[in-house]
């Protein structure tokens, strides 16, 4: 399942319009299943100042780096803590098997905002429908997820 690229806009305005960057503090997003980097375009050309960092199993893009998300080197692992946002399209899996250890992992990495597009389904109103999700950790973080 391919990010439409419609869907990669509706998250890209959603950040432009709700997460403050500028020149001094540019926002820092990972997205660790780029394949072809087109999350990483969309932003470049919506938001002004953006450090992307795009890893994937099997890049497609010369943009993204070649990484396994699961199985990442603990020099990999600090480059991509604590960013403002983490954005990916999971491998679903059995179940959603994949998909859930993938949000574990990067939960780990301690992201103030969260972007999860996952397939659609009959019982949600769209795709492409952003849900707004509150969760306070008690090691003092707070986690702001968004649901694409």
């Amino acid at each position: 399942y391919y990010t439409q690229p419609n869907t990669m806009n509706v998250a890209a305005e959603w950040i432009k319009k709700h997460i403050k960057c500028s020149s001094n503090y540019p926002l820092k997003v990972v997205d660790f299943s780029a394949g072809d980097g087109l999350f990483g375009k969309t932003l470049a050309s919506a938001v002004r100042h953006i450090n992307y960092i795009g890893v994937d199993i099997e890049p497609t893009d010369p943009s993204v780096e070649k990484c396994d998300f699961l199985n990442m080197p603990y020099t990999q692992y600090q480059k991509l803590s604590n960013p403002d946002v983490i954005g990916f399209n999971p491998p679903f899996g059995r179940e959603g098997r994949d998909a859930i250890r993938f949000m574990q992992i990067a939960l780990t990495l301690q992201p103030k905002w969260m972007i999860v597009i996952l397939p659609f389904r009959p019982w949600s109103m769209s795709n492409i429908f952003i849900m707004e999700i509150y969760i306070k950790f008690t090691f003092s973080w707070t986690l702001h997820c968004l649901l694409v």
